[in-house]
């Protein structure tokens, strides 16, 4: 099969209609196999701090409701809070999942997004000539393996961007829908990440430019898309301009992303960004303008995920970049092949052969990969499950917590059980408010020790929990060390007799 796909590949890029639709049977059997490695390794637990947030919301919004109730320990009053301060978008679209099956079908949107992402750039890049084999690049890059797995916004941006850009390229020479279509993904992808119609605009701009037809669809569609990105700031925010808190774009870290997203879309996205330079097909000054810029505003970001450390951040800090994965795929499925051609001229049968082997050891290299990554992801799973169930074992609803809440809040939240939060560090007075009014309070600390950030807020909360036994009585309930997760520690805290 795959010696087929790269004869396939070699050539002229205008692949025959027969070729073009053998290589999408390929491209469906690579996403089958994807689709059932998910399963069988199905997500079970909220491994990433933000993922929390979108799936709070979206639990919040199958109630009916865009926030949620707390109590406050420490006034003993109630309140709501809006559960998450991101982009609507991404839980709007888990909300249905949660209906049909609970907080833990939210995790189907990576698999049906990852997929639709695929599918709609093969026929972008089938429909302009190209070989669909090209859109496996986004499957392939290993942080949208990861990603595919969480509840979060990186691989549905993908889908919208992927989609409004198939439906754009024609020109306008089809029906108006494709345009408008295309206009309100553009401004309806807002609803997901703030920056996703920046993948977009140079497109939109270019085609405003030579003045093509149709842009009144174009148009129409992007001032809808964008009324609803308005629309549903207000209703979850009360703010139609609400915008996210973002790190400011200082360049802070602009060496170390330079690197990171370098690799990203050299290494991770084999030759990617060279073959976007390379690129010289149709609209290729706001392709290159497109990545280059996108590239550029990571670079600037004051984010690089070093909290996280070690691989963690090798995907965290490159899942950025999944959003851009159909505009790279297209580059390389029109550049890619003549240079392969060009290469191929100068290599004898021999070579070709060993060209064709090298594809069949990429293809087990990723089948291997997608396998590893499932069967590493249930023994992740079932740590995280068994912090949440140690933490809510040995807590009482009916008493309050303290707690580093960042650290935490993968483990306790109200989609795992309700319990009364306030956040550590808290002054000593505040707790004696807490004790008037409750006989015991549960300390909750989870020691994370995957990086010197959390390391270093670990060491600090050793001394606080010194400094109570001074005034309080404090006894010491569970210490349990999960591997590569950290070191969950609870005390309970009481009036000194």
């Amino acid at each position: 099969m795959t010696a087929d796909v790269l004869e396939g590949s070699i050539g002229s890029p205008a692949a025959p209609v027969v070729q073009s639709s053998k290589h999408m049977r390929i491209v469906w059997l690579m996403l089958a196999l994807h689709a059932i490695a998910f399963l069988c390794f199905y997500p079970r637990a909220l491994t990433i701090y933000d993922e929390v947030f979108y799936v709070r919301q979206a639990v919040a919004f199958s109630a009916g409701h865009a926030t949620i109730n707390i109590s406050d320990p420490v006034t003993g009053t109630n309140g709501n809070i809006v559960p998450s301060m991101y982009p609507p978008g991404a839980s709007i679209l888990m909300t249905p999942l949660v209906w049909l099956s609970g907080w833990r079908a939210t995790f189907l949107l990576g698999l049906l997004s990852v997929s639709l992402a695929v599918l709609c750039t093969a026929r972008w890049i089938a429909e302009s000539g190209g070989s669909p084999l090209y859109a496996l690049v986004i499957l392939g890059y290993v942080p949208t393996l990861i990603m595919s797995r969480t509840a979060m916004s990186d691989v549905p941006s993908a889908f919208l961007v992927a989609l409004g850009l198939w439906m754009f390229w024609d020109n306008g020479e089809s029906h108006p829908w494709r345009r408008f279509l295309a206009g309100f993904i553009a401004g309806v992808s807002a609803c997901l990440r703030d920056v996703n119609p920046l993948l977009f605009a140079f497109f939109f701009a270019g085609a405003l430019l030579r003045r093509e037809r149709r842009i009144w669809a174009l148009v129409t569609g992007g001032l809808t898309g964008v009324g609803f990105r308005l629309l549903a700031s207000y209703l979850v925010y009360g703010d139609p301009l609400f915008v996210t808190p973002h790190p400011a774009f200082t360049g802070e870290y602009f060496l170390r992303n330079l690197l990171i997203y370098s690799v990203a879309l050299l290494v991770l996205a084999p030759g990617g960004l060279v073959c976007v330079f390379g690129y010289r097909g149709r609209r290729w000054p706001e392709l290159i303008c497109t990545v280059v810029t996108f590239m550029l505003l990571f670079v600037m970001y004051d984010y690089s995920a070093a909290a996280s450390g070690g691989l963690k951040q090798w995907i965290l800090a490159p899942r950025m970049f999944i959003p851009l994965l159909p505009i790279l795929a297209f580059a390389m499925a029109h550049t890619a092949p003549i240079w392969l051609e060009a290469f191929a001229r100068f290599m004898n049968q021999q070579h070709a052969l060993v060209w064709k082997h090298a594809g069949k050891v990429a293809v087990a290299i990723w089948l291997v990969a997608v396998g590893g990554i499932g069967w590493k992801s249930i023994a992740l799973y079932r740590q995280h499950e068994g912090v949440v169930s140690a933490l809510y074992s040995r807590t009482d609803p009916d008493r309050p917590i303290l707690t580093d809440i960042g650290a935490t809040i993968k483990f306790l939240n109200e989609i795992h059980g309700p319990r009364m939060v306030a956040r550590l560090p808290i002054a000593e007075r505040e707790i004696e408010q807490i004790l008037y009014r409750f006989a015991a309070v549960d300390i909750v600390v989870f020691s994370r020790d995957d990086s010197a950030f959390w390391a270093q807020l670990a060491a600090e909360n050793q001394p606080f929990i010194n400094a109570l036994d001074k005034k309080f009585s404090v006894a010491p309930v569970l210490e349990q060390r999960f591997p590569d997760l950290g070191v969950l520690q609870i005390w309970q805290l009481t009036r000194k007799q």
